[in-house]
């Protein structure tokens, strides 16, 4: 049945009918206190729009708040309404909401009305992959999306000068640009206790273990032997050094996660798969160190001041020949890893105070300024935008 839909929605006819669609409901009006929110076009409950849903529901609870979906029976917190991604429901939502909060430009929207505001978080704090203009490998299709994206996206921000200056010329964007904490980052800097024992409790991992996150990236070319490496040294160097006992958290791209059964025998005690775990900043808040290649994570980690290590078994083909990089791997404040003996040294020979001035001279260069209350600013925005005069 769902080949049928897709194959459907893919004809000329259907893209006709969704065009005449949008412009039959682009009459009805504005509903001031709605508002739709997604997270990589229905994704998951997670990301910015996620904290930004919690706080506004926290603050008024006669919002409606819409949350897009994939397929209907996605878990959403009491409250939140659920709109399936592509469906009449979502075309008019969209088009009688009166605000829309989206962090990805992965698929068209429908005409944006004047009344309406349209806030794009972007689904990345710093990122080390160059994206957007940047990007020398973008598709014609995607370039259009993104700049119709960017003529309807009202606001934009972010906690550092180096990713303001980026929307401002290289995401086809003329807007407003202000800097201010990022709402999913409020998680990390003040991470609820109850947040730790639910990552324990989903994993079955005991109370007492400490957390080692893997989040590697994905390449253009899947080949998971970049993904393997001695995850049991990797975990006993891990003891070694910071004491207690470790686990592995291994958690994919969401464009590979298809192969993470594959990747490694799951043991369910020592190495858990976390690639089905719905929200990564849970996982980032409640690890107690993050080892990975190229994810824009890594930064997440590192502003609260826990220890990141980089392991890219591929770097220099990566390099020059995938998206290239804003950083080069080898100047972040990271230690670097291309194998596991260089990891097993990294680990080893690791300084928490050296890295802690390496870290401050990084946020210091890129104006880097977050205190956790992102999902307090954006909210006031928004809620101005609702009930203020405009």
């Amino acid at each position: 049945m769902g080949n049928w839909i897709q194959t459907i929605k893919q004809t000329a006819l259907y893209r006709h009918l969704k065009g005449a669609a949008y412009k039959v409901l682009w009459h009805l009006p504005v509903d001031r206190r709605k508002v739709i929110l997604d997270n990589f076009a229905g994704r998951g409950f997670g990301d910015d729009p996620k904290y930004i849903a919690l706080e506004l529901q926290r603050r008024d609870p006669k919002l409606k708040l819409y949350w897009v979906v994939r397929e209907k029976g996605m878990p959403l917190p009491e409250g939140l309404r659920p709109v399936v991604v592509d469906s009449l429901s979502y075309f008019y939502h969209m088009s009688t909401a009166k605000v829309w909060i989206d962090n990805t430009k992965a698929m068209r929207k429908p005409p944006k009305k004047i009344s309406q505001f349209y806030v794009q978080t972007w689904h990345s704090t710093l990122g080390l992959k160059k994206n957007e203009q940047d990007a020398a490998t973008l598709t014609p299709e995607y370039v259009r999306m993104a700049q119709e994206d960017a003529a309807k996206t009202d606001l934009m921000y972010s906690d550092n000068d180096f990713r303001l200056e980026k929307y401002r010329t290289r995401y086809w964007y003329s807007g407003p640009v202000i800097k201010c904490d990022v709402p999913r980052m409020g998680i990390l800097f003040h991470t609820p206790e109850d947040i730790h024992r639910q990552v324990r409790e989903f994993f079955g991992i005991p109370a007492g273990k400490k957390l080692a996150l893997y989040v590697p990236t994905f390449r253009k070319a899947v080949d998971l032997d970049v993904y393997r490496f001695d995850y049991a040294g990797c975990l006993r160097q891990l003891e070694a050094k910071f004491g207690g006992e470790f686990v592995f958290l291994i958690r994919l791209h969401p464009n590979i996660m298809r192969c993470a059964p594959e990747l490694l025998r799951y043991d369910g005690q020592r190495l858990h798969n976390a690639s089905p775990y719905p929200d990564i900043q849970e996982l980032l808040a409640a690890a107690d160190v993050l080892i990975s290649d190229f994810s824009g994570c890594l930064f997440d980690f590192a502003f609260v001041g826990k220890p990141v290590f980089l392991l890219a078994q591929d770097l220099d083909a990566y390099l020059s020949q995938d998206r290239g990089t804003y950083f080069s791997p080898r100047e972040l404040p990271f230690p670097l890893a291309t194998d596991d003996a260089s990891l097993a040294a990294s680990i080893h020979q690791f300084s928490p105070e050296a890295y802690r001035k390496d870290l401050q001279v990084f946020m210091e260069s890129i104006g880097f300024e977050d205190h956790g209350t992102g999902a307090k600013a954006v909210a006031d925005i928004i809620l101005d935008k609702i009930y203020g005069h405009h």
